[in-house]
């Protein structure tokens, strides 16, 4: 895939919650797709992300490999150490 690598690093950094990483990315993309493809690139980010909160929203079962993933993720963020494990 064209830019692929870019592209990548992108969706990588933007959902590390690091500012610094999502810059970055975001400039090293949009000098290689310009920005246009760099609007599309986020709103396909943001879709995705919309999507999955809205399954989760109206209660569509979670495979289990998702739920292992989500667990590692929440792990790492410290969610476990928050009451009944919520996100901030």
């Amino acid at each position: 895939m064209p830019h692929g690598a870019e592209i990548i690093a992108f969706v990588d950094a933007a959902l590390s919650w690091n500012p610094e990483a999502t810059a970055v990315a975001r400039a090293r993309l949009e000098s290689a797709i310009g920005e246009a493809g760099l609007i599309d690139t986020a709103a396909i980010v943001a879709m995705f992300q919309l999507n999955t909160r809205a399954a989760d929203s109206i209660g569509l079962p979670v495979e289990e490999r998702s739920l292992e993933m989500r667990g590692a993720v929440g792990e790492m963020l410290g969610f476990e150490a928050r009451e009944d494990g919520l996100a901030p």
